[in-house]
């Protein structure tokens, strides 16, 4: 096998924010870090790898434009609330920060959405949840369960995989359109050709 050594330049190095000032997160100068008109999601909560792929799912046009007509639709507060319209509202609050917020504030949090992920049975039952892993899991990830004794014992890349696949399987369940104006059929919202 060849050993491959690459340098990797200063600008894709991870980055390390002090937040010990007066303000904390509140007074820090996002602008410094985000130099888009996009706005981003903090990384302080417990499943916050989840932020990366929740952003994927934001920048993916159609899915953002079917999640965000759930918050406009009153079936959907009939029901229990689901996923889809905590990701609607998050992907709101993305939406208005990146277009009203000033530059140094461009951050938002997803701490709703991530308190009615928790509280989904299936995401225990798949291993989802920071909480559950163990503080050494195996090299591959593979066998083994969670501390709790429930669900599998994953990788984060593992567990990244998962939550992808679990997040498109509810959105799929979950985003239902009512068509004619609300007064027809239910149907699911279909994929574009």
């Amino acid at each position: 096998k060849l050993a491959v050594v690459a340098t990797i330049p200063q600008r894709y190095l991870k980055k390390t924010i002090d937040l010990r000032g007066r303000g904390g997160i509140d007074s820090f100068d996002f602008s410094m870090m985000n130099r888009t008109p996009f706005a981003g999601l903090e990384n302080l909560e417990p499943d916050s790898y989840t932020n990366a792929l929740l952003l994927l799912l934001y920048f993916t046009p159609e899915l953002r434009a079917a999640v965000l007509r759930v918050q406009f639709n009153m079936m959907h507060y009939e029901t229990a609330r689901g996923l889809a319209i905590e990701l609607s509202f998050l992907f709101h609050m993305l939406d208005e920060t990146g277009r009203k917020a000033p530059a140094t504030q461009k951050s938002c949090q997803s701490i709703n959405f991530l308190r009615a992920f928790r509280r989904v049975p299936k995401t225990v039952a798949l291993g989802l949840l920071d909480s559950q892993q163990t503080t050494k899991p195996e090299a591959d990830g593979a066998g083994g369960f969670n501390r709790q004794g429930q669900g599998p014992a994953l990788s984060l890349q593992q567990r990244a995989e998962s939550f992808h696949r679990f997040m498109l399987s509810t959105l799929d369940s979950e985003l239902i359109v009512v068509q004619d104006e609300g007064f027809g059929d239910k149907g699911r919202s279909k994929s574009p050709p």
